[in-house]
């Protein structure tokens, strides 16, 4: 026993020593934390920390790692910065690998299960997707952004209070300033980019916003699109609609199926539906007129109730209000109609003067400028027109032709020198529709009153009487200088009036002025009838003449023989 006493002092003594270190290591152990208090910074890997504590990594290895509680919930934090005063500031949190909440009470409500619910969503900022229960594929970045949702699912999301009501509306996508902002049930599929663009959607689906107040306003209406600052900025219920352009369709509210692009293009539409406008202005105070149609700049400019009207051209239709089925293509086309319907105008300011006058068809520069009131009017040709503004059913054919007096038509202008085909004009002449026929034609009588003379047409004085412009003349002037030096043969109108008045003829190839804008004209196949009724009365002389000379004959003969 006495062998093993050195032995045993020698463990007293490791035992001794083994104290000593531990107390020395917790001494100096103690005056390290006492140094690092006085320091004010901890350091972990280093010795001379920069900060209040500073991990330094001493090998490729994660630096930080905290385990979060079994029951750890999203309603409080893995991870909280507060103030000096004890006020929360950032959470950082999450319920499983595939959630990411970075932002004061950012995804606390969210309820994870694998496969099912709330999972793979990623919220960013102070209240980001807070209310998510069960929503899925989320993506929230910016403040109070998706805020309300529970369970929509697939919605992204940045800005400030974007998508801030929804609730179960899905497959969303808002950037900006409270985008999407009131969308709360069944709104689906909306994409909106821009401060407040769909701000007030409840319900709608399928709309695309991109711009600033883009479709702000709109609550149920679907499949819109709005793309520029304030485009289809009032719309609430309307659906269909397409806006391009910088206030375009900006006061449609109901109005549906109407496309608009251009800046105010459709601007004060409200309830009018399946217009289309390309053009800036185009459409512009358009209210509750459908199915029209403009394209160019400021094309159907004033139109409010007008419809089904087709204008193409910068200024076409500028100041129609109610006038509708127009047709227009060109520069300033119809420029002044107002209320006038069913008008084609085709060409540089064609029925450019028109203001209420229906019916109409013009096609040329300039054709049928003059008219203002007429209707059912013809032009066909530059510059073919009507030499006052209130004719019906009056026609201009040709370059420059103009017509002067109601139910009348003129083929081409004074430098025309041939008008004809290979056959010759037909007239109606049918039994089936003669009433009142009377054999009253004068014959002889009336031909030896008239008075065949040849002379010269003063072609431009006729042009600047029936309403041309110098301008126009000037262009034609060589032409009419030709036209008044060549000789013509026929009557003088007022000489066959007169003879006609003498005999108590009503004789209807004179054409009277309707107005002391028309001129005289005479209808030289209309003095057939007297032609032929002067032979027939001349055979009858002829025939008589001839008895009288056959029996004179006979006579003589006799005599002779006697």
């Amino acid at each position: 026993m006495k062998s093993l006493s050195p032995a045993i002092a020698f463990i007293n003594r490791l035992s001794f020593s083994f104290h000593f270190i531990k107390s020395i290591t917790c001494f100096i152990i103690a005056i390290i934390i006492a140094f690092s208090c006085i320091a004010q910074n901890v350091g972990i890997g280093t010795l001379t920390p920069g900060t209040k504590l500073h991990i330094k990594g001493t090998a490729d290895t994660s630096q930080l790692t905290i385990d979060a509680n079994a029951t750890q919930s999203n309603t409080h934090p893995i991870i909280r910065l507060r103030t000096a005063a004890g006020l929360d500031l950032l959470h950082i949190s999450s319920d499983a690998s595939s959630n990411t909440f970075v932002g004061l009470r950012a995804g606390s409500s969210n309820n994870f299960s694998a496969g099912t619910s709330g999972e793979n969503n990623t919220f960013i900022g102070s209240g980001s997707g807070q209310l998510n229960t069960s929503g899925r594929a989320n993506i929230a970045s910016g403040m109070q952004a998706l805020y309300s949702n529970t369970s929509g699912s697939f919605n992204t999301v940045i800005g400030y209070q974007a998508l801030y009501s929804n609730q179960t509306g899905s497959f969303n996508t808002a950037i900006g300033y409270q985008a999407l902002y009131a969308n709360q049930l069944a709104g689906a599929g909306n994409s909106a980019i821009g401060y407040q663009a769909l701000y007030s959607n409840t319900s709608g689906n399928a709309n695309t916003a991109l711009g600033f107040l883009a479709l702000s306003a709109n609550s149920t209406g679907s499949n819109n699109t709005a793309t520029g600052y304030y485009a289809l900025t009032q719309n609430t219920s309307g659906s269909g609609n397409t806006a391009t352009g910088h206030y375009a369709l900006y006061n449609n509210t109901q109005g549906n199926s109407n496309t608009a692009f251009g800046e105010y293009a459709i601007y004060n539409n409200s309830t009018g539906i399946q217009n289309t406008a390309i053009g800036n202005g185009s459409l512009l105070v358009n209210n509750t007129g459908y199915n029209n149609t403009a394209e160019g700049f400021e094309a159907l400019n004033g139109n409010q109730g007008g419809n089904s009207n087709t204008a193409n051209g910068v200024d076409a239709l500028f100041n129609n209000i109610s006038g509708s089925s127009n047709t227009t293509a060109g520069f300033q086309s119809l420029y002044n109609n107002g209320g006038g319907g069913s008008n084609t105008a085709n060409g540089f300011q064609a029925l450019f003067s028109n203001t209420s006058g229906n019916n109409n068809t013009s096609s040329g520069q300039g054709a049928l400028y003059n008219n203002t009131t007429g209707s059912n009017n013809t032009a066909l040709g530059y510059g073919a027109d009507v030499a006052s503004g209130n004719l019906t059913n009056a026609m201009a054919l040709g370059n420059f032709a103009s017509v002067n007096a109601a139910n009348k038509v003129v083929v081409g202008n004074g430098a025309v020198n041939v008008i004809g085909g290979i056959v010759g004009w037909s007239n109606l002449s049918d039994a089936r529709f003669k009433t009142n026929i009377k054999d009253n034609v004068p014959g002889l009588e009336f031909i030896n009153l008239l008075n065949p003379v040849t002379y010269h047409l003063d072609v431009m004085k006729l042009e600047r009487f029936l309403g041309q412009k110098d301008s126009l003349l000037n262009i034609q002037k060589a032409d009419y200088q030709i036209a008044s030096a060549k000789v013509h043969t026929g009557f003088i109108a007022q000489q066959v009036e007169q003879a006609a008045l003498k005999l108590h003829y009503d004789f209807d190839g004179i054409n009277h002025p309707q107005s002391d804008k028309d001129n005289y004209s005479i209808v030289y196949a209309n003095f057939v009838p007297s032609l032929v009724k002067a032979i027939q009365e001349q055979e009858v002389t002829i025939k008589n003449q001839q008895k009288q000379i056959d029996e004179l004959t006979i006579l003589v003969k006799t005599l002779i023989k006697k």
